[in-house]
């Protein structure tokens, strides 16, 4: 009896556990979490060769949150495309555990970036673009951004979840 008692926490954590990261039955991707790297383009540099569609938002914002819905809705078609979805959420340190439960939450698939605010401006320093956009470019949320197969950001004001079609038809003219 008191083996069975110790068991049940176990159980009940490894259930919870389950839980936390919903499979995607829509495709085959996942939920990764990764580090946030000195700068922007050492993040990207992990994914040269792909395109990249980046969802700038923090755990604040209204707006934010309510496209995670939309993003999921993309799922499909970033996959059969080789597109690599990358959620870079700045915020405040203390919001890590909040930003993880919203991904969670919402079965955001794709890569996902924790970048402590305090850090931003050595995190986007060496970015190709002019003073203006760097400053522009981690403000008002959320935003969304397309980097091209060699890594070079080519939009950076692009259309965000919601806007499903014209999105789509953004991305397809950088895949080929």
């Amino acid at each position: 009896m008191r083996y069975f008692i110790l068991i049940i926490p176990y159980l009940i954590s490894f259930q919870l556990l389950g839980q936390l990261n919903p499979p995607d039955s829509s495709s085959n991707r996942q939920i990764f979490f990764l580090e946030q790297t000195e700068t922007l383009n050492k993040q990207l540099s992990q994914f040269k060769g792909k395109v990249i569609y980046i969802d700038i938002w923090a755990t604040w914002c209204a707006p934010c949150i309510s496209s995670l819905e939309y993003i999921k809705e993309l799922n499909e078609y970033f996959n059969q495309n080789s597109i690599i979805f990358l959620g870079l959420c700045v915020d405040m340190k203390q919001h890590k555990d909040n930003w993880k439960n919203l991904i969670y939450k919402h079965a955001v698939t794709g890569y996902h970036v924790f970048v402590e605010y305090e850090t931003i401006d050595t995190y986007k320093s060496d970015l190709e673009i002019s003073r203006k956009e760097k400053k522009l470019l981690m403000e008002g949320y959320p935003r969304h951004l397309i980097v091209d197969k060699n890594g070079k950001i080519v939009e950076l004001w692009t259309y965000g979840p919601k806007n499903k079609e014209k999105l789509i038809q953004q991305l397809s003219s950088y895949i080929n």
